[in-house]
């Protein structure tokens, strides 16, 4: 398991998911026009834009982190912009990746949502629980 020296800064985090987002939207664009061509990259295409979502939404909560300097959670805001940024990118593609993409991002935000409580809000409720046992 990785301990918290592991983790990337804030910084790497938004470096390294503006870069990726932008390759992929460039990946995208140079090859509309086959995408537009075949069903199934069509689909694939509406899978990347997803990811695209994904990768706009740890760049917007990375900057707010930093921005904030304490540990906060992406809120209404960061996911529209996201979301925004992914059905512009789907649009110019093809109008079947603008569903495929939302539908993408609708479970991947489940998703992320689910991985979170899990990871942080399961795990406070059982430290709490175990100071409870011990007093």
């Amino acid at each position: 398991m990785a301990g918290v020296r592991d983790l990337p800064t804030a910084g790497v985090t938004v470096l390294l998911s503006f870069l990726l987002a932008v390759l992929l939207a460039a990946v995208l664009q140079l090859e509309s026009a086959a995408v537009r061509a075949s069903p199934f990259l069509t689909v694939v295409a509406g899978a990347a834009c997803s990811l695209v979502f994904l990768l706009v939404l740890v760049l917007c909560g990375s900057l707010h982190a930093i921005m904030s300097s304490d540990a906060v959670s992406s809120g209404y805001f960061e996911i529209s912009v996201a979301a925004l940024a992914m059905l512009v990118l789907a649009a110019t593609i093809h109008p079947v990746c603008i569903t495929v993409g939302t539908v993408g991002s609708a479970f991947l935000l489940w998703e992320m949502n689910r991985v979170a409580h899990v990871l942080y809000f399961e795990s406070e409720s059982v430290a709490s629980a175990g100071n409870q046992k011990r007093k």
